[in-house]
């Protein structure tokens, strides 16, 4: 499932409307139909106010979005090349990251540390 559907599919199980969604995330009935239909893609802070809407984990939309990016899982991908096109997005994020003012930075750091918690990888019990 691609970005796009997710978010249809997990407002429709929502029970809500595009306005509802839209009016959630102060955007209009059209932005969320635009990002349904795949003509726009949410930025992350979008993505996480969505995700928070429908109560759903933001790694469910950020994977749809990473998936859909690189065409890992579609387009048939060696491992070499998703390895590459994750190594690009990593700089985007760290390129991104770098330009965010000091607040943001925080947002992203505890939001990251949140994510952590909740899915500790193979180093949890490493000091952090």
């Amino acid at each position: 499932m691609n970005l796009a559907e997710m978010i249809k599919y997990y407002r429709l199980k929502a029970g809500l409307t595009q306005e509802d969604l839209g009016r959630y995330l102060s955007y209009s009935a059209g932005a969320i139909s635009n990002y349904e239909k795949g003509i726009r893609t949410p930025d992350v802070p979008t993505m996480q106010k969505i995700a928070e809407a429908l109560d759903i984990p933001l790694n469910l939309l950020i994977e749809a979005n990473i998936a859909q990016a690189t065409g890992f899982g579609e387009s048939g991908l060696s491992k070499e090349e998703y390895a590459s096109s994750l190594r690009q997005m990593e700089k985007e994020v760290v390129d991104a990251f770098r330009a965010f003012d000091d607040s943001d930075k925080k947002a992203v750091q505890n939001y990251v540390r949140k994510l952590r918690r909740k899915n500790p990888g193979p180093d949890a019990g490493r000091n952090r």
